[in-house]
């Protein structure tokens, strides 16, 4: 993610404006993430290690959270990577939260 996160913020941006098959390979890197997403999230709810709860809602949130984050760059640290450094806290805090 860090290695991107400039790209990926400003497809994030403009998708609206991207050719159709720049949108179609958005959306194929989004599916093969929300099921490895799905896949481990299943297997967690079913341990007790997550809260169960209905899996669109969990990928939409992920998703719609990562889109915030990257696209609000300005605001925090406008000339460093936002995921740098975080490690894994990238993945369980937001400022978009």
């Amino acid at each position: 993610m860090t290695e991107s996160e400039g790209l990926y913020a400003r497809v994030v941006q403009k998708w609206p404006l991207l050719p159709g098959r720049a949108l179609n390979a958005l959306v194929a890197i989004q599916s093969a993430i929300s099921h490895h997403i799905s896949e481990t999230a299943g297997r967690e709810m079913e341990a007790g290690g997550i809260r169960p709860m209905a899996l669109d809602l969990l990928l939409n949130t992920w998703v719609g959270l990562l889109h915030c984050y990257v696209a609000n760059g300005p605001f925090g640290r406008p000339r460093a990577r936002r995921s740098s450094g975080m490690g894994p806290r990238f993945w369980t805090t937001s400022s978009c939260s």
